[in-house]
């Protein structure tokens, strides 16, 4: 009798497997809003998590991972205060353990006495009205010299020589007269003013017209 007890204390554990594996909470004290990394130190052996249980105020950022004999759990506190990580059970063939129970304290990093901040004044400086006044008057001179330049470019670039206006209405019509008007057009609205020779030999063929040579 005495053996046979002696031989169920040597396999119990081998069996049954050891219970509360030791916990590590990281950081400490955990942070509201900041991520919780929860590990177990488990004993040797091929360990599996069926499933997890709620957490509470805690979220699972991502799925249990287990690897070099330790259980980690990455969690998020949701809300300050005190709070108790669940018991787990982890499988290995016939053997399993369970995790004991851990509480942490979540600590709003804001203080409960702390007051909302008043509202921000928005109101534009003093000197404000200097940007739109700036781009008013900018945008007045620039309508005014374009007015310029388009009334300029309207009216005659000099007045109409009237010995000119007069020889021609003297000369006969025809193809010439045609030409010595559209010259003088040209003279008349074009960018330059017509040169001493130009004029001299605009004079020579509107006189060889009215002379019927």
């Amino acid at each position: 009798m005495i053996r046979l007890l002696l031989l169920l204390a040597v396999l119990l554990p081998t069996f049954a497997g050891a219970s509360n594996p030791e916990v590590l909470i990281e950081p400490a004290p955990a942070r509201l809003g900041e991520p919780v990394r929860v590990s177990y130190l488990l004993p040797p052996g091929s360990w599996q998590l069926p499933g997890l249980p709620d957490f509470g105020g805690l979220a699972p950022l991502s799925p249990p991972h287990i690897s070099d004999e330790k259980l980690v759990l990455e969690l998020l506190p949701l809300r300050p205060g005190p709070t108790r990580l669940p018991e787990l059970t982890l499988t290995n063939g016939p053997r399993a353990i369970r995790t004991a129970r851990a509480s942490l304290e979540i600590v709003d990093p804001v203080p409960a006495n702390t007051k909302p901040a008043g509202r921000l004044d928005w109101s534009p400086p003093t000197h404000a009205w200097k940007l739109p006044v700036f781009l008013a008057l900018t945008g007045l001179l620039a309508g005014l010299t374009a007015l310029g330049i388009w009334h300029r470019r309207r009216r005659p670039r000099f007045a109409f020589p009237d010995a000119e206006r007069r020889q021609l209405s003297r000369l006969p019509a025809g193809p010439e007269r045609d030409r010595l008007a559209r010259d003088l057009e040209l003279w008349l609205y074009g960018p330059y003013r017509p040169g001493d020779r130009e004029l001299r030999e605009w004079w020579q063929r509107a006189r060889r017209l009215e002379d019927g040579r």
